[in-house]
């Protein structure tokens, strides 16, 4: 008995061990079964974000969403040295200028000469040299022509009718514009991303008021010419123009059929003034032809009202600093965000006052040019 009883012991103890081994077991695979399981949900959960890191980082590089999509740009890699470049033509780079004009493109050429010597006062000769030359391009003051095609009457005794010459089909087919127009303004429309009344501004106070401008010169020329008649007809027609425009500058004080009533008044005075009792005088019956033959393309546009009045000013003199942010991207520099304040503080006062954000400008840089002063914003009588 001695000999077995050990034996039966270490059996006992083995079978214990293995109960123990596999309940161990047991809950590891668990445990692993759970690991498994929250690392299948922490890679499905990676990969999602991964997903959307991707389409986040999308750009027009990578994409097909366009270059000014692209707000954020990640910034590019210094040079080396450490240094960044300076903005502007590099040392030891080619210079690349602006190709001139050739001769023949040019329509007008002023030649600025000298009296004397600039340093000794002494006589001068011409040189064999080449002059220098700075060209410059500018628009005419009319820079559109206005066409009135006539189909001219007939009369044939034999049908008893009258028979009027049929036009080109492309005029007819065109209508108000012609075709450089039409091409400029879906230029304008499909290039430049203006919208419909960003083209309007740009044909009623570019365009047309260029027109408008050179008429009213036309008038106060009349103011200096002799002639009694023709000093009362002038000042006649010019009274009645800033009637006309006195209407369009208090626009936003009157209703839209108030105005609307209002500016085909001050029309029609314009026109009576400038076609009735006209002197016998070369411009001022040359003046009232025009007005015979285009008076309603002079007043097409000025007496359109515009948009109709809105309760929100504030909003609608910031609403185009937003589109102008969203196209653009805004600006880099100091420079530039001055630039911006200005512009568009002219912007939203002009709009305001009624008044021709070109034509400012124009005046604007005619002014700095010449070394007189700027015109102003304040209101005439402030």
């Amino acid at each position: 008995m001695c000999i077995f009883l050990p034996m039966k012991l270490r059996e006992t103890t083995s079978c214990l061990n293995c109960e123990h081994l596999t309940q161990r077991v047991a809950t590891l695979e668990d445990k692993l079964l759970q690991a498994m399981e929250r690392i299948a949900k922490v890679e499905e959960e990676n990969a999602r974000l991964q997903q959307q890191l991707a389409a986040a980082r999308k750009d027009s590089s990578t994409s097909s969403k366009p270059p000014s999509s692209d707000i954020v740009k990640p910034k590019k890699p210094l040079p080396k040295g450490g240094q960044k470049r300076k903005k502007g033509g590099q040392p030891g780079h080619e210079q690349h200028l602006r190709s001139p004009f050739p001769p023949e493109a040019v329509n007008h050429f002023e030649p600025h000469t000298l009296d004397c010597c600039p340093d000794c006062g002494g006589t001068l000769v011409l040189s064999r040299h080449e002059p220098e030359v700075l060209q410059q391009v500018e628009i005419t003051d009319t820079p559109t022509v206005v066409t009135e095609h006539q189909g001219v009457a007939y009369w044939c005794p034999h049908c008893r009718k009258v028979h009027y010459a049929p036009m080109p089909e492309m005029v007819v087919k065109a209508g108000l514009f012609g075709p450089r127009l039409t091409a400029l303004v879906a230029f304008m429309k499909g290039v430049c991303h203006a919208s419909f009344s960003t083209i309007r501004k740009f044909l009623r106070d570019v365009l047309v008021q260029f027109c408008m401008a050179h008429l009213i010169r036309d008038v106060k020329f009349l103011l200096t010419l002799p002639g009694r008649e023709v000093q009362a007809y002038g000042p006649r027609l010019r009274d009645a123009l800033r009637d006309l425009f006195g209407v369009i500058h208090r626009r936003e004080k009157m209703t839209a059929t108030g105005f609307q009533k209002a500016l085909e008044a001050a029309r029609e005075q314009v026109m009576k003034a400038a076609t009735t009792r006209v002197p016998d005088a070369k411009h001022a019956r040359n003046l009232a032809k025009r007005f015979r033959e285009n008076g309603e393309a002079y007043f097409r546009f000025i007496t359109t009202p515009g948009i109709g009045p809105t309760n929100n000013l504030a909003e609608q003199a910031i609403h185009f600093v937003v589109i102008d942010r969203h196209i653009t991207q805004g600006t880099r520099s100091e420079k530039g965000r001055r630039w911006c304040e200005r512009i568009w503080t002219v912007i939203a006062t002009c709009a305001q006052q009624g008044r021709a954000v070109f034509q400012f400008l124009l005046d604007s840089v005619q002014a700095h040019l010449c070394g007189t002063p700027p015109p102003s914003l304040l209101p005439s009588g402030s």
